[in-house]
């Protein structure tokens, strides 16, 4: 908070605060929402989080959010349209969702083959990687819920091939969303609207 406050009166520079959910009551998502609306921070990045360091398994904190639709909600309900608010999006599927391939590629769909990745073993053998396709479709549910709880637009992982994610927003287009998409793809960020430009008029910083 601390720095996205400096940033932005300081500096000038408009920030993109990011809020997980990890850890942090609803009050207290309240009450930096509040001081993010005081220092004219509009710009808001709603995320589950990770596990807290020395915790392998990610928990809802006890009056809490259990993921980031939650969230997005929730700021949405009390603060209506005064942040602009991004998402997560993971053209290659969530981390959490990529397991290892039993049968190799081999054992891979066709859509699956545009996904997959490798790690060769020290012996020489690669072991193979993907989000299923059945996980792969929970992806794009929960993306559009979150899409779905009022946010603006998504922002998607790294990753090193452009057509995995024009595939994957091709697959939010039928599900009939319009929103707008900011993906890193070596190191160069591009934007895609399904209408528009990327920045709603909340994007700006202004108060």
């Amino acid at each position: 908070m601390d720095i996205a406050i400096s940033m932005r009166k300081d500096y000038g520079i408009v920030t993109n605060m990011h809020l997980t959910c990890t850890n942090i009551e609803a009050e207290k998502v309240t009450a930096a929402l509040e001081q993010a609306k005081e220092a004219g921070i509009r710009n808001i990045v709603a995320l589950r989080g990770d596990a807290p360091e020395g915790q392998d398994k990610w928990e809802t904190t006890s009056g809490g959010f259990g993921c980031a639709a939650d969230l997005v909600g929730y700021i949405r309900k009390n603060f209506g349209q005064e942040f602009c608010i991004s998402v997560a999006g993971y053209p290659e599927g969530h981390p959490d969702k990529i397991k290892e391939v039993v049968g190799g590629k081999a054992a891979l769909s066709e859509s699956e083959l545009t996904r997959y990745s490798t790690q060769t073993n020290e012996d020489g053998s690669e072991t193979v990687y993907v989000c299923s396709d059945a996980d792969f479709a929970q992806e794009m549910q929960y993306l559009k819920a979150k899409v779905d709880a009022g946010a603006d637009f998504v922002i998607t992982q790294m990753f090193f091939d452009v057509e995995v994610c024009l595939l994957e927003f091709g697959m939010l287009w039928l599900a009939m969303l319009s929103i707008s998409v900011c993906y890193l793809e070596k190191h160069r960020c591009y934007s895609s609207r399904f209408i528009t430009s990327i920045r709603c008029h909340r994007c700006t910083g202004s108060s």
